[in-house]
């Protein structure tokens, strides 16, 4: 975890000198050669892929985040030091996905919302790790003095622990375990909360109806893009099209182009 706030910035830097190392090496080898282009790339896919940065993979910024956040849950009940750790790694994170988006990746595509709402499906899951290992954390005596532990005589002995899972699942353990015993309650509550929420916000809705949000349906009425540039816009089109077309790379769909033309 104590790694996690700073291996990005180490990756980052590793990942920005070797960008930097092969566009150089690009630029050196054009300019001993005369070129004035400044690359020795001959073709466009090329340049691009030398210049453009890497391209930019959410699903494992997402996975980042999940791992910080169940690994804080399932180990800060005892070890504490883990929550400030994981909000330092998250506020890290942010500023430097920040930077990268606006600096180094290319431009990302246009991501839907399912992976977005998947891992918030999944994060929910989280206070469960919390509540059930924190209850186990806090009943075991042994774990908060060492008045409690029971040294063994000889190294084959077994180590006695005295906590048994099968003792403290009842609730009636829960008002023996002092404050402990809260962490149980409210995972009960929790896990009766994750089963039984789809019918109870089927439930809410159908006796609020107005509280409910729905999806909104927005009509922006846009017209055709041909059709909003101005004159500027559609002359720098058309000739960088044509451009391209000396390279024998074309840009756009001949409907399209007569479609700019004619706008």
């Amino acid at each position: 975890m104590l790694a996690n706030t700073y291996f990005p910035f180490v990756f980052e830097c590793g990942y920005a000198t070797q960008r930097s190392t092969y566009r150089f090496l690009d630029w050196f080898a054009a300019w001993r050669k005369g070129y004035e282009s400044g690359t020795c790339c001959t073709n466009i896919q090329q340049y691009v892929n030398l210049y453009a940065g890497p391209k930019y993979s959410m699903h494992y910024k997402y996975s980042a985040i999940m791992n910080i956040v169940f690994i804080t849950m399932m180990f800060g009940v005892g070890l504490p030091i883990l929550f400030p750790l994981a909000s330092l790694s998250l506020m890290f994170m942010y500023f430097l996905e920040k930077y990268e988006i606006y600096y180094v990746f290319q431009q990302p595509p246009a991501y839907d919302e399912k992976l977005n709402d998947s891992v918030l499906s999944n994060l929910d899951k989280a206070p469960v790790f919390l509540l059930s290992f924190g209850y186990w954390f806090l009943t075991n005596l042994q774990l908060l003095s060492n008045d409690f532990l029971e040294p063994i005589m000889t190294q084959t002995d077994a180590f006695q622990s005295h906590h048994v899972w099968s003792d403290y699942l009842n609730v009636s353990n829960a008002y023996k375990s002092g404050p402990a015993g809260s962490l149980l309650i409210m995972l009960y509550l929790y896990l009766a909360y994750l089963v039984f929420r789809v019918p109870i916000i089927a439930i809410f809705k159908n006796c609020f109806p107005n509280m409910s949000l729905e999806d909104l349906c927005i009509d922006e009425k846009i017209d055709l893009y041909q059709n909003c540039l101005d004159q500027d816009d559609k002359d720098f089109t058309l000739k960088e099209e044509e451009n391209s077309l000396l390279f024998g790379i074309r840009t756009m769909m001949l409907s399209t182009k007569k479609d700019i033309d004619e706008a």
